[in-house]
């Protein structure tokens, strides 16, 4: 992962935490960073499950640091989307109700030839 990317999964962390959680930023940034701080001490250099912690959502590191999940009504994926569109610095996504647009895969009126598989 690129130093971008880890910087903001771990915003992505402290922010849930304020967020669903209702703990205190700074009490936030703070486990945050113990965490972090603990892993970064734990793994060797060349450990291959030193990055595994990515693998896993913001939103369960978070929950794992408080023991408890998050209250996930209506409008929790809304929030949780928007902040780590805010923390990747991503646009915002589109809306689920929105219409997609389908990019057909060959020009309209073009007759597709099945293929023969033995």
């Amino acid at each position: 992962m690129t130093p971008r990317l880890i910087e903001a999964y771990w915003k992505t962390v402290s922010d849930c935490l304020v967020t669903f959680f209702e703990i205190p930023e700074a009490e936030a940034i703070h486990k945050t960073a113990t965490l972090r701080t603990r892993l970064a001490q734990d793994q060797q250099p060349r450990d291959p499950y030193k990055n595994l912690i990515y693998h896993a959502l913001p939103i369960h590191t978070a929950s794992d640091l408080v023991g408890q999940e998050p209250i996930s009504n209506e409008d929790f994926y809304r929030r949780y989307r928007q902040i780590e569109d805010r923390n990747l610095k991503r646009k915002p996504r589109a809306k689920l109700d929105a219409p997609q647009q389908i990019r057909p895969s060959a020009p309209s009126g073009t007759t597709v030839r099945r293929k023969r598989v033995a």
